[in-house]
């Protein structure tokens, strides 16, 4: 049935119908249906006379959008207001006849048009299900390079109801002959990062996302200055974006890098983590299941490749036999439907950058070490793994995390209770002092610092964050350890009992 149904959507080729082939592909996790869904993509495309990817541009439905962001329908002397947020749920306000806003249905609007506000309803779960396919493909033009005339770029992105609250977060190049300047849309003008007009864009102006591997190292403070100065925030990380240049030791290895070689994860994040980056990859499990993540790029006539194998022969399973944990090896490059690994200098340099950023991704968030319910005893053998990594030296991603925290927590309640010591956020509270880990986010308390083991959660045992500013979304680390900070600052407050008896205990 799910087969039948992405053929129809293929032949349907409505705005309406690739726009749920889109948010299938975001969510698939099963390499078949995947492959369905391309072949079904490859269809509608070749149905349409365009390429796959003019095709998905072309046909995000506006749902009614009147404006970027914004949706308005009267319900008799009411007013529903939808605002869409590019990494929230859409927020639904009721505004009455003298503007004065509500959030709860209004009773006459339930009684006298219930038809109506249940087609509303289900518009605003559409949008909902739909953003982040739509942020997960404008961020994948980090990798893609992909260019446009101004007018289709208008139509597509900047000026599109729902794109629109993407993109107009985002950085952008502009080049016409014989210039180039890196931009921001405004709404009404383009503007450079130091906020003046630009005045020479014509017909023969074409655009591409910036990236900061491009971009000289003073610029790109300048626009991260930029964008807190005017309080934006990003749907992703691009002015803070991680960059990833050859060392001399990859150079060295020639064919591949063992950067991130020797990590443990846990196997189902991480392949959660694949699926939503685009990467190919299939639990592994105590029988023939072997298998390596891999990232195709047909543009480039290449294959990613990030190697992970069970820990050993005694390696913890699930009931269904999966491993719980891999190790993680090296990473390299071949060419579509080869094996033989390319040189690593003559990948393209931010080919290379965006790969092994989702790989200190994977990394980062899939560690063991990073997994607050499990700390082995000394005598285990990761131990010393977890040890290591868990306090640690900080990776690129955790390195633009102390960067941000460094500008963030001076504007905090609590700023005379923290400074920052090498790779540790140092908290001062009524009753101990705390080092949070930049990268893992783990937490020492003196006196010999002791591990103090904080669960996060939304709650009591937490201090919520979503009133702070900060320059980019997705980064759950940085909302933990903020949360960790204003929590233990109050450490003599704490309610919950698993975190104030570890506090407490002699």
């Amino acid at each position: 049935i799910g087969n039948a149904c992405l053929l129809a959507l293929s032949r349907l080729a409505s705005p309406h119908a690739i726009a749920q082939l889109g948010r299938l592909q975001a969510r698939a996790k099963h390499a078949s249906t995947r492959k369905q869904i391309t072949r079904a993509f490859e269809r509608a495309a070749e149905a349409a006379g365009m390429t796959e990817a003019d095709l998905v541009e072309l046909s995000v439905p506006t749902f009614g959008l009147q404006d970027t962001g914004t949706l308005t329908e009267p319900f008799h002397e009411f007013v529903a207001e939808v605002i869409v947020h590019a990494n929230r749920k859409p927020a639904l306000l009721w505004k009455n006849s003298a503007g004065k806003t509500q959030k709860s249905v209004p009773a006459r609007a339930k009684a006298d048009a219930a038809e109506q506000l249940q087609g509303l309803k289900k518009k605003i779960k559409d949008i909902a299900t739909l953003m982040p396919a739509i942020r997960s493909r404008v961020e994948q033009l980090l990798r893609d390079e992909r260019r446009w005339p101004l007018q289709d770029f208008y139509e597509r992105y900047a000026q599109h109801p729902l794109v629109g609250v993407v993109a107009n977060c985002l950085i952008w190049v502009l080049e016409s002959p014989g210039k180039q300047v890196a931009a921001f849309w405004t709404g009404s003008v383009w503007v450079d990062v130091h906020d003046q007009a630009i005045d020479w864009i014509d017909a023969e102006t074409t655009v591409t996302i910036w990236h900061p591997l491009h971009a000289p190292a003073a610029e790109v403070m300048q626009w991260r200055q930029w964008l807190e100065e005017k309080q934006i925030t990003q749907p992703f990380k691009q002015a803070h974006r991680e960059i990833y240049i050859l060392t001399d030791a990859e150079r060295q290895t020639n064919s591949y890098s063992n950067r991130f070689a020797s990590h443990i994860v846990r196997q189902h994040q991480f392949a959660a983590l694949c699926q939503q980056r685009g990467w190919k990859y299939t639990l592994q499990g105590d029988f023939d299941s072997c298998n390596v993540p891999a990232l195709d790029l047909p543009e480039h006539d290449l294959r990613a490749e990030f190697h992970a194998f069970p820990l050993d022969e005694d390696s913890e399973v699930t009931p269904a036999f999966i491993y719980v944990n891999v190790a993680t090896e090296q990473v390299c490059f071949c060419r579509s439907g080869g094996y033989e690994p390319v040189p690593l200098a003559e990948i393209p340099p931010r080919i290379f950058s965006e790969v092994m950023r989702d790989v200190d991704l994977f990394v980062g968030v899939a560690s063991v070490a990073n997994d607050p319910d499990w700390r082995p005893a000394e005598e285990h053998p990761h131990f010393d793994y977890w040890q290591q990594y868990g306090f640690g030296q900080l990776s690129a991603t955790a390195a633009t995390r102390q960067e941000v925290l460094q500008r963030v927590v001076p504007r905090l309640a609590i700023a005379d209770q923290c400074r920052f010591e090498g790779r540790f956020l140092v908290v001062a509270g009524a009753l101990r002092t705390y080092k949070i880990h930049l990268g893992s986010g783990n937490v020492l308390m003196s006196p010999n610092d002791q591990y103090l083991c904080i669960v996060p959660k939304r709650g009591s045992g937490t201090k919520r964050t979503d009133n702070l500013y900060l320059p980019f979304a997705g980064d759950n680390t940085l909302s933990v350890i903020l949360s960790k900070a204003l929590l233990l600052a109050q450490d003599d407050k704490i309610k919950d009992r698993t975190i104030a008896n570890q506090i407490r205990r002699p």
